[in-house]
């Protein structure tokens, strides 16, 4: 299979998975810099707000979409 069918596999399976009231938190270099302390504080800050779920997209071997890159709420980077 080529990369690029992969990857359009790969974007259609994550799409998905999203449900309407999603947080969805994209989890690439890109993102806001954040240590894991700051972390957990982030995610005990979002545990009571309004959405349904707390989704986290891993960056695949192939990047991140745009078309997911565009469903993200939010961008951080693990340090």
């Amino acid at each position: 299979m080529s990369e690029k069918l992969q990857r359009q596999k790969e974007v259609q399976l994550i799409l998905k998975k999203f449900n309407p009231g999603d947080w969805i938190v994209l989890l690439d270099e890109k993102g806001k810099s954040i240590d894991s302390v700051n972390f957990a504080k982030y995610i005990i800050s979002k545990r009571w707000s309004s959405f349904e779920r707390f989704v986290f997209v891993i960056r695949g071997p192939f990047g991140i979409s745009e078309e997911v890159y565009s469903k993200g709420n939010e961008k951080i980077a693990l340090s």
